[in-house]
């Protein structure tokens, strides 16, 4: 097969417990990765107690020597060295926070990619592995814009799903900042595959195509940092016309449900403890994208990139 796209690029992933799904992805990612110059695929797994790893171990060996495997059993770490944990007295859960492991997982991909070895791969696409897969041709119409974006999202047309990631003009606040109400408010929306790029604060929706520049001066995170609340603080002013008053107190005060979290007095913003967890905690992908459009990055939806969560 002739590549169509003159670029180098890495398909990475993290994965755990996808087993009835990895053959058909990683068979996609092969796919994927030889419409361009050059390509490999990375990916992470840990502690999967299914058939994850087997089903991973097909894919080693010289026969597949683009796709490189990380697989290992990591302790996972208890409360004392966690830096956020279930709200137990309210949910009687007693676990680290999905998202700080995430983000960890993702950071370790991070690590690996900025190796010497991989210099010479210009662009990273990040894509959850756990799908029934992806329009390739979305891929390719995104590279044909590629000169318009720095970051580039997926759609799913039928019902657009991960809100958790979501930040646009049309959906501002997240749990961290609005804390329950965002959970029992979630509104259904699709977007037209037909619709041109779409500008963003911040997205994911299963697959995202960055430059790989990026990622040597950026990383995932889950934690409520000064770049967040910059970026929020920006985003309240901006539309402080759209947010009423029975919005704005919600964004001053804390959550009905989860009580904790903690006051900026400068920005009078109530940083809420949500989501099930003791401390304020925000999606990886929002930590990453805010940081980027903080410093003037062009972070996108592309509606014709489709990718298929169900």
């Amino acid at each position: 097969m002739s590549f169509e796209i003159n670029e180098n690029i890495l398909i990475c992933g993290i994965v755990k417990n996808c087993g009835n799904k990895i053959r058909l992805n990683l068979n996609l990612a092969i796919k994927t990765g030889q419409l361009f110059n050059d390509y490999k695929i990375i990916i992470y797994e840990n502690n999967s107690t299914d058939n994850t790893k087997e089903e991973l171990q097909k894919f080693t060996g010289i026969e597949n020597e683009n796709i490189i495997i990380i697989s290992e059993d990591i302790d996972i770490p208890n409360k004392e060295h966690s830096q956020i944990w279930s709200y137990t007295e309210i949910t009687g859960s007693d676990h680290p926070c999905r998202i700080e492991l995430i983000s960890n997982a993702r950071n370790k991909v991070v690590a690996k990619i900025n190796s010497e070895k991989y210099d010479k791969f210009n662009y990273v696409i990040w894509i959850d592995m756990d799908s029934n897969g992806w329009d390739i041709n979305g891929i390719l119409d995104s590279f044909n814009k590629k000169d318009v974006w720095d970051v580039i999202y997926a759609n799913n047309p039928k019902n657009y799903y991960d809100m958790y990631a979501y930040r646009s003009q049309n959906f501002l606040f997240g749990p961290e900042i609005i804390g329950e109400h965002f959970w029992n408010n979630m509104p259904n929306f699709s977007i037209n595959k037909n619709n041109n790029l779409i500008p963003v604060y911040s997205a994911f929706g299963g697959l995202g195509i960055y430059k790989k520049i990026l990622f040597k001066n950026y990383k995932f995170d889950f934690i409520v940092n000064d770049t967040i609340k910059e970026v929020y603080n920006k985003i309240i002013y901006y539309n402080r016309n759209k947010i009423n008053s029975q919005l704005l107190t919600i964004i001053q005060n804390p959550d009905k449900k989860f009580v904790d979290g903690f006051k900026d007095e400068k920005s009078n913003i109530f940083w809420k403890s949500n989501s099930g967890y003791n401390k304020p905690v925000v999606c990886e992908h929002l930590a990453f994208n805010f940081s980027l459009i903080n410093d003037g990055f062009k972070v996108f939806i592309n509606p014709k990139m489709i990718f298929f969560n169900t």
